[in-house]
């Protein structure tokens, strides 16, 4: 069996030719009907196939290109497989997964003729295409995903002696590029032999909209398709309508910064056609780089904020995926990737930060949730230790706090090697912890601002002093 796919001009044109020789032993008599053509033990790649098929060989072509490899002894023994002056030779290579681990190839000119859909220099023997399928191709997808694999059957009838010692050439016309270059076939068996050949769907990147054609299939009995078998073309009418998909402005970012300060970037993103910013779903690492979507804007589409964290001096290399959710749905998107580098340069007036710099929170009036979150501290050198909660709000505001939250409002568990102190790469981990209601009682802090700081101590060089890392409760009616 052999395949090949051409491109010429806007048409693409796939050639499958499949070698079928007459009875072993040479020399046997014609055989007609659909009765003596067994080919049901036939497999793609293999050179000796059971039944009363003698061989197929398995062929790559290129338009337009010629294998000039030379062939080796064992090569040219089987070259009187060839038609003599036809151009064609075999060579044989390694392929994994098939009988002997080894196939033959057939190299040679290219079989398919340039102007196969245009010419009508051809005759029709008295072997013909009875049944075949799909009727019809329909597809919906997005720009950059694949059509699904296809299978195109076809059964014939007729004088099946016809083809005893030559090769069935079968050409698909995709004008649209729909289908990648490595079909695969095989032969069907039942009361009326057929083979099927399938066709695996190749990334569309075109332009969105509806794509109109038809597949047309011939089958011929010689590489320039001047004797085809009857009823053929067959033609398989499709409409591919092709989405606009996810897009991004940009697929890398770059950030650099100094030790303790933040970096950021934006990167506008365009939700895929039919579908919303709601709906894109954001993966990530979170270690080092965060990012979230800004309010979507008329058009659709919104700002992604690439937020690079306070973080040790470094080069850091992440990856940002964006999906939209429900990706086993019909049809299906394309996730994008986003490639950041971050660096940060040391600070040497700097000796430690604080990651976020802030430590703020927002509530609604009456929200009975906990809410928590991981505080960071990069000391480069010295030791840093939390010591307490400091609750900056006015007296009015505090006597307003519920009975069993006054000083409970804002908790702190620190995760460290040794209790409070420093984790072995430098880090010191705050877990804050914030309520605004009693889980008992109900009762709940009123609609205010309510600040707050953490006192740590630093201790460098047998030297203490006392630091702060500050934050808020805003509770909004």
């Amino acid at each position: 069996m052999r395949f090949e796919k051409l491109r010429r001009k806007l048409a693409l044109v796939w050639v499958v030719a499949i070698g079928v020789a007459g009875c072993g032993g040479g020399g046997g008599a014609p055989v007609s009907g659909s009765s003596a053509f067994k080919p049901e033990a036939i497999e793609i790649g293999t050179s000796n196939p059971s039944g009363d098929v003698e061989g197929v060989k398995v062929a790559i072509l290129r338009s337009g290109a010629r294998d000039d490899r030379p062939m080796t002894t064992a090569e040219a023994a089987s070259s009187s497989r060839i038609a003599g002056a036809s151009g064609y030779f075999i060579r044989t290579e390694p392929v994994a997964g098939v009988p002997g681990g080894r196939v033959q190839l057939i190299a040679g000119p290219d079989p398919a003729p340039r102007d196969i859909e245009t010419s009508t220099n051809y005759a029709t023997v008295n072997l013909s295409v009875a049944t075949f399928f799909p009727k019809t191709l329909q597809a919906d997808l997005y720009e950059g995903t694949s059509l699904q694999d296809l299978n195109i059957g076809a059964t014939a009838s007729g004088d099946f002696s016809l083809l005893n010692g030559r090769a069935l050439h079968v050409v698909i016309a995709d004008p649209d590029g729909l289908f990648q270059d490595n079909p695969q076939a095989w032969f069907t068996t039942g009361s009326t032999p057929g083979m099927v050949i399938w066709l695996r769907g190749r990334p569309l990147f075109k332009p969105p909209g509806s794509y109109r054609g038809a597949l047309r299939v011939y089958a011929c009995l010689d590489s320039a398709c001047t004797v085809r078998l009857g009823n053929t073309p067959i033609r398989i009418p499709y409409e591919v309508r092709v989405r606009k998909g996810l897009s991004i402005e940009t697929s890398k970012v770059t950030l650099s910064t100094v030790f303790g300060v933040p970096a950021a970037a934006k990167i506008r993103v365009t939700p895929s056609e039919g579908r919303s910013i709601n709906e894109i779903v954001i993966y990530e690492s979170r270690e080092n780089v965060i990012a979230s979507f800004s309010a979507v804007e008329a058009d659709g589409s919104a700002i992604l904020n690439v937020d690079g964290l306070v973080s040790k001096p470094g080069t850091y290399t992440r990856r940002i995926t964006l999906a939209t959710s429900g990706l086993y749905s019909h049809p299906v998107d394309v996730a994008k990737e986003i490639d950041i580098t971050y660096t940060v340069a040391p600070d040497p007036n700097r000796s430690y930060a604080f990651d976020p710099p802030r430590l703020d929170v927002m509530f609604k009036a009456g929200d009975g949730r906990s809410y928590s979150r991981m505080s960071y501290a990069y000391v480069m050198q010295g030791e840093l230790s939390f010591e307490a909660i400091e609750f900056l709000a006015t007296p009015a505001q505090l006597a307003a706090v519920p009975a069993n939250l006054q000083g409970r409002w804002v908790s702190v568990r620190t995760w460290g090697q040794y209790n409070e102190h420093l984790q072995p790469d430098g880090r010191l981990t705050n877990e804050v912890i914030w309520w605004i209601c009693d889980p008992v009682t109900h009762q709940c802090m009123p609609p205010d601002t309510y600040p707050y700081r953490l006192r740590l101590k630093y201790i460098l060089n047998g030297t203490s002093s006392t630091v702060y890392q500050y934050g808020q409760v805003q509770i909004s009616p």
